[in-house]
């Protein structure tokens, strides 16, 4: 996952979803080639690397759990203030 070069292992035919947050409310994708896009992916023979181009992202395997809890600074995963 970059730019934040963090490295989780996906199994082979294992599903994983990333999800990224847009820094503003109108979808401003900081780092993106195209206007709208919210990830770039790079294909290698061994592995994939994703460009998350928001302020954060997490991830969860096919089911929906999480993979990396942690989700750092990620204020999309914050509980609502109430």
């Amino acid at each position: 996952m970059e730019p934040w070069a963090e490295v989780h292992r996906i199994p082979p035919g294992e599903t994983v979803s990333v999800v990224t947050h847009a820094p503003t409310r109108g979808g401003v994708w900081p780092g993106s080639k195209c206007e709208g896009e919210a990830f770039g992916v790079d294909h290698h023979p061994d592995s994939v690397t994703v460009w998350a181009n928001g302020n954060c992202f997490h991830l969860s395997d096919q089911d929906g759990n999480a993979i990396d809890a942690a989700d750092w600074d990620c204020p999309a995963q914050q509980p609502p203030t109430p």
